[in-house]
């Protein structure tokens, strides 16, 4: 009995121990995306730029999160030229878990008058571990980045945690410069993304039909981001930002998905501005405003902006 009872404490004392060896070998080694260990260093949608200079920003008149709707579709030049100043902390398939945890460490600096979250539906029925991993292998290791790894419940992405503590230990990340390598993409300061690509680029023709689902625990944190940001002073704001009509169309359940957001949002009385229909629809061209089935062209950025700022004075939404 004693001798089991020694074999298990060796177990349990060992085990954590050879679990930091076969990470760090997996990091060393480059072979961690082989495995249950997924690193993303530089990324997508210039995520270690766009952090770094959030965190020597100061107070804006709009911070604008989520997905890469967010961080392609809200032009800080064009707000900028409406007397505004904003930051774009949106990065790829950004969820509200993220998001939360972003703005947890973002806001008390930044001080927004207005939050402005594109939702998507995509992202609403995802797990955000895309989005963890990113910020993960590109945002510093503290605290709250941590704590995000912990709510997601993935362990692929603890193991990403770890992995990137191993790496920074390694490769400091102020060692680090980061760039935008992206040929048909500008980085703008403020953390926005401009494509160079003037019209559409994907076969719309072949898109097939999805119904939107929605993760209650994603919505859930929409809640706590509410509750946030009006902890900070700042109006929270939520986006459906324009997608292409060929898109919008193949959603069979656009109707009830929209009309559960809605009602989340109002029993918190915040308000939600869909631009894909009604009132709000832009019209805007599939061929040349887009250049995939949901992402903006720059010029479809400039007309989506500053509809959005009318949008929000004839709203009367804007009380600073």
């Amino acid at each position: 009995m004693k001798k089991l009872l020694l074999r298990i404490l060796l177990f349990l004392f060992t085990l954590p121990v050879t679990y930091l060896l076969v990470i760090a070998f997996l990091t060393f080694t480059n072979l961690h995306n082989l495995f249950n260990v997924r690193l993303n260093p530089a990324g997508t949608g210039s995520t270690m730029i766009r952090v770094q200079e959030a965190a020597q920003t100061g107070a804006v008149d709009f911070l604008f999160i989520g997905s890469s709707h967010a961080y392609r579709g809200f032009d800080p030049r064009v707000f900028a030229g409406a007397g505004y100043s904003s930051f774009n902390l949106g990065t790829t398939a950004q969820s509200p878990i993220n998001s939360y945890y972003l703005l947890q460490e973002h806001l008390p600096h930044l001080r927004p008058k207005y939050l402005v979250m594109e939702v998507y539906w995509e992202v609403l029925q995802e797990t955000g571990a895309e989005a963890s991993i990113d910020l993960l292998s590109n945002a510093p290791l503290n605290r709250t980045m941590a704590e995000m790894a912990v709510a997601a419940k993935d362990v692929s992405i603890f193991n990403t945690l770890v992995a990137s503590a191993i790496r920074r230990w390694q490769t400091p990340l102020r060692q680090i410069t980061p760039t935008h390598n992206e040929a048909e993409e500008t980085y703008v300061a403020g953390g926005f993304v401009s494509t160079n690509y003037t019209k559409q680029q994907t076969n719309l023709n072949k898109l097939k039909p999805t119904e939107a689902k929605l993760n209650s625990e994603q919505l859930a944190y929409l809640e706590q981001i509410i509750q946030l940001a009006r902890q900070h002073d700042a109006i929270p704001i939520f986006v459906i930002a324009p997608v292409t009509k060929e898109l919008k169309a193949t959603v069979q359940n656009y109707s009830s998905f929209k009309e559960e957001l809605l009602s989340l949002l109002k029993n918190h009385h915040a308000p939600l501005l869909d631009f894909n229909n009604g009132e709000y629809d832009l019209n805007l061209s599939s061929k040349t405003d887009f250049y995939d089935h949901h992402h903006l062209t720059q010029t479809g950025v400039t007309k989506f902006n500053s509809f959005f700022i009318k949008t929000l004075q004839t709203e009367e939404l804007l009380i600073y």
